[in-house]
């Protein structure tokens, strides 16, 4: 859907029709929980949170993420692990686009910068 100012938004069913496997052999990495983790933006200090949302995220919390990180040990595709160390562990982080105050449309009056739709 196509909104006034030319963005566009997805909207998802809250229940999936369906599941796809991301990544085969994959499990946690050493010492984290969760694969992916959210962290917000904190408007008062400019600065993104010290630690991660709660998950499963909600409505809330999602409007305010500003930074995803990923963490998982990619085992052998044989699924067979040789010795217990020869997973390999990868992780990133994803800073979303804040928006710019001067580029929301219609102009609201509101001064803080907000993650991109």
């Amino acid at each position: 859907m196509t909104g006034a100012s030319g963005t566009t938004s997805v909207k998802y069913a809250a229940t999936p029709s369906s599941t796809q496997v991301l990544l085969a052999d994959a499990t946690g990495a050493s010492g984290v929980t969760n694969v992916f983790n959210y962290y917000g933006y904190d408007s008062t200090t400019g600065l993104l949170s010290t630690g991660p949302y709660a998950t499963p995220l909600g409505a809330t919390n999602a409007a305010t993420t500003a930074e995803i990180a990923i963490a998982f040990q990619a085992d052998p595709s044989d699924g067979h692990l040789a010795t217990p160390d020869s997973g390999i562990d990868l992780a990133d982080d994803v800073v979303l686009r804040l928006s710019a105050v001067s580029n929301i449309l219609p102009p609201t009056g509101d001064t803080t910068p907000q993650p991109c739709e």
